[in-house]
Formats: C-alpha cells, structure tokens, sequence
C-alpha cells in the first residue's frame, strides 16, 4: 500500500489517457504484490511462536500468525480479517464469513473424538448434571462452549474454561472438577506429565471435524491447499493429524 500511495503522487504529471492506463497498472500491480493473510488457532502444548515459525516457512508469500488463545483470535478478526483461518471446523463456522476447503485427518477419518479425563475414579457421562464441573479448554467462548459440550451429557453441566492444555491438569490435582474435557491425543500428554492415575471415559462420536481451513469468498485457495498438503509430520502434528485433504 506504501508503492501505491507514493505511486499516486505521479499520476498528477500526466493528464486525460496516460493518467487512467497508469492507475490501472498501479492496481494491477499493488494485487500482484500484495501478501494473503493466514491465522491459525488451534489447542497445542507447543508454544505459538513455534508453530508460526515452521508454518510461515511453508506458506511463501503469506504472512502468518498463530493465536494460543481464542479470544485473541476472534478478536483480531474482529480488527483485521484475514484471507484465510486453520482452526477447529466449528469455530469456522462460528465464524461464518469463510468456507471450508481442506480437512485434517487422523486415522482416516476427519471427525475429532473426545474423553473425559478424570482420577481415582471413572466419570458416567450419564451421570453429568447442571451442577457438575467439567474442565476445558475454550475453543468456541462461553455460549459456544455450553452449546459444544451439550451434545455429550444429558444436561449441560458447568464449565470451567481455561486458555492452555497445561491449564487442565491442575484442575484435577486439586479436585477442582469432577474431570476434563479433551481430545483424544491429549490422553498421552497428560500421562507422560503426571503420575497420577487416570481414567479414561469416552464419549459419544461428534460429527465436528478436527482441523480445517477456511478461506474468505472471493480469495483463490489453490496455493495454499497444495502447500498444506505437502507439509511434513512435526507440522501435522501440531494439529494432531496425519493428512490434509
């Protein structure tokens, strides 16, 4: 935007034809040069920065930025929007303004699945009441969220939401809630991190899929669909999936 605004000062040394063609070059190629926006935000372990600096070396010519916290995300979307999102599929849809193009998929299948996470003891999602107090990590905001977990328990039960993965366990080590909600892969990392002896009771399959990306109507997806298929395993593993299609 620098070169075209610099660049529209000399379109007054010319009049009538040559001023019309200039500006239509000056447009021309202001699209050409300009970078497509990607932002990501999905619950990891690793630390923002770090998926940002392996995803932007993949995706020449788009300036990337990745979110640990989805009220940052929403928020800077809010400001900016960018051309494109990789995120949860139903917070695409939450936020309505783009399409999905591409799904992230684990063990052939592009759903997520969920546990409950707890200790001592395991935990009857039937039993689940508007009094229980269920950890998790906040992927869709607090409406969102109620909505998100209805679709496990006979009634909705009371959330706390945190803002990291590193956030849940303390919330059974000191009997805060009665268990967490995660996805599955999250089941090892909470093992290989703690001693403590967990029960693990899974819950219904979700029709809402693992990873996706979306892009603003009118942005053309192809480059970046053919990056993100050819990325390699440790990106993948950021989303805990093992293909993009």
């Amino acid at each position: 935007m620098k070169f075209f605004s610099v660049s529209c000062m000399y379109l007054r040394k010319f009049t009538g034809m040559q001023s019309r063609l200039l500006f239509l070059l000056l447009l021309t190629t202001s699209a050409v040069f300009a970078q497509k926006n990607l932002y990501i935000f999905y619950p990891s372990i690793v630390r923002p920065q770090t998926i940002q600096d392996k995803v932007e070396k993949v995706f020449h010519g788009t300036t990337v930025t990745v979110f640990g916290r989805y009220n940052d995300f929403t928020a800077k979307i809010e400001i900016e929007p960018p051309d494109m999102v990789i995120t949860k599929t139903m917070l695409i849809r939450q936020l309505g303004s783009y399409t999905t193009v591409l799904n992230g998929f684990r063990n052939g299948k592009s759903e997520d699945k969920y546990v409950l996470l707890s200790i001592n003891q395991p935990v009857d999602p039937k039993s689940i009441t508007s009094e229980t107090l269920i950890g998790s990590i906040d992927i869709l905001g607090r409406n969102g969220m109620n909505t998100f977990v209805s679709q496990f328990f006979p009634t909705t039960p009371k959330l706390k939401r945190v803002t990291k993965m590193e956030d849940l366990l303390p919330l059974l080590t000191f009997n805060m809630t009665a268990a967490i909600l995660v996805q599955e892969p999250a089941v090892s990392y909470f093992k290989a991190t703690s001693n403590l002896k967990f029960n693990v009771t899974p819950l219904p399959p979700t029709k809402d899929g693992i990873v996706a990306l979306g892009i603003k109507d009118g942005i053309d997806p192809g480059k970046t669909i053919v990056a993100l298929k050819s990325v390699d395993e440790e990106i993948r593993a950021f989303f805990e999936i093992d293909l993009w299609k």
